[in-house]
């Protein structure tokens, strides 16, 4: 680091020396002011070095506390629905348990927390109703950690994953049973020569279920960190679509109530409401026009990109999802706002760094030219918008 002495001279803090008295051979006494400066540096960092373990988990009970207390209530939750589930089906009294013993018990508890997770994880995709709950009830978003909401949608994923393993292998253990027992047949009427095979290809809940695991493979692959980043359209393409699928099947799955009746379209069907409206805004919004004022590229293979559009409030500090038809009709990508909320538009800048934001760069700026690229433009070449933002920014 340099600073500059009383005669505009560089001078070093580590050696306390001008350019003129290195020449000399000589050394220079550090100002009082540099030397200050740097004892200031060197009691901050000893300060950091020194923090205890006490004084870390305080950092983070300020920056993270409220997320830590809801995730402690949604472990809860899950752990109360397993258990209280599990401790039903052990009653020896039950047909069904007498057979099937525990494999029956994992099976039902497993499927209770599947549903509850399968119920809340749609609300964490509701983008437009995070953001109207944050804006309408300022005093709930700081009880209720809003800006976490793909955090939570990854962890009852995992705990949807988890388990469902432990529905699969609990199933595949009561199929293997309920063939090779008079009293399993008795259960359920079934081939003589039946096996589980039989029971897995050829029942509802065996088919279904089968493909619900194949498609929650696909799913979950997709959705790692590498694989989304290197194909993003099949991460996309495979949510969409499997989402759908999921609920579909799950649904079908339970409709033969083998054991119990069905309950998961109870539970999927306030969730699936909601989110109908969120997709149902995001559509409308994305057909409202936008003009991009100016396409601006920077150095570094960043472009600025100026817009403005009829209906659109925002405050310093939030991002917005863009759609480009013309690139990828389904695709939504955020980006910082980087403009202020006093300035007649809105603007991001965009760096070139995958296959959408390479396109986006070559639609605007087929040249490759730097500094004004675009101004005033509304469609595309194929006469559809340019850029769409499909809903409220979100801080």
């Amino acid at each position: 680091a340099m600073l500059l002495g009383k005669t505009n001279q560089p001078v070093s803090v580590a050696t306390g020396t001008t350019p003129q008295t290195q020449q000399q051979g000589k050394r220079a006494p550090l100002l009082q002011k540099d030397a200050g400066v740097s004892a200031g540096f060197h009691d901050i960092e000893t300060k950091a070095r020194a923090t205890t373990l006490g004084q870390r988990l305080a950092r983070y009970w300020t920056n993270d506390g409220v997320k830590l207390i809801w995730v402690a209530l949604w472990f809860a939750l899950n752990a109360a629905f397993f258990a209280w589930e599990f401790s039903k089906w052990t009653d020896p009294n039950i047909p069904a348990v007498a057979v099937l013993g525990r494999g029956l018990a994992f099976a039902k508890a497993s499927a209770s927390t599947i549903r509850i997770n399968s119920a809340l994880i749609l609300f964490t995709v509701a983008r437009n109703w995070i953001s109207w709950a944050r804006w309408s009830f300022p005093r709930l978003a700081e009880w209720v950690p809003f800006d976490k909401n793909i955090v939570f949608h990854r962890g009852m994923a995992f705990a949807i994953w988890v388990m469902v393993g432990v529905h699969v292998g609990a199933h595949y253990y009561n199929f293997y049973t309920l063939p090779r027992s008079v009293a399993g047949h008795e259960l359920l009427p079934m081939p003589q020569d039946a096996t589980e095979f039989t029971l897995l290809l050829t029942t509802t809940p065996g088919i279904t279920g089968s493909l619900l695991l194949l498609f929650m493979i696909v799913m979950f692959t997709l959705a790692i960190h590498q694989a989304r980043r290197a194909n993003f359209e099949f991460f996309w393409f495979s949510h969409q679509v499997g989402f759908l699928l999921y609920y579909l099947l799950n649904i079908i799955h339970g409709v033969s109530a083998v054991f119990s009746p069905p309950q998961f379209y109870i539970w999927a069907a306030l969730p699936l409401l909601v989110y109908s409206i969120e997709r149902l805004v995001r559509f409308l919004k994305k057909r409202q026009s936008c003009v991009i004022l100016q396409a601006i590229q920077h150095p570094s293979r960043v472009m600025e990109i100026r817009m403005k559009k009829v209906v659109f409030q925002y405050k310093s500090g939030m991002y917005v999802y863009l759609n480009c038809p013309f690139l990828a009709p389904h695709e939504n990508h955020p980006f910082t706002l980087t403009s202020a909320p006093e300035q007649d538009y809105f603007s991001v800048h965009i760096q070139a760094v995958g296959n959408w934001t390479k396109g986006l760069h070559s639609l605007l700026n087929p040249s490759g030219k730097i500094g004004l690229c675009q101004q005033q433009l509304v469609q595309s070449p194929d006469g559809r918008s340019l850029v769409a933002p499909t809903c409220l920014p979100r801080r």
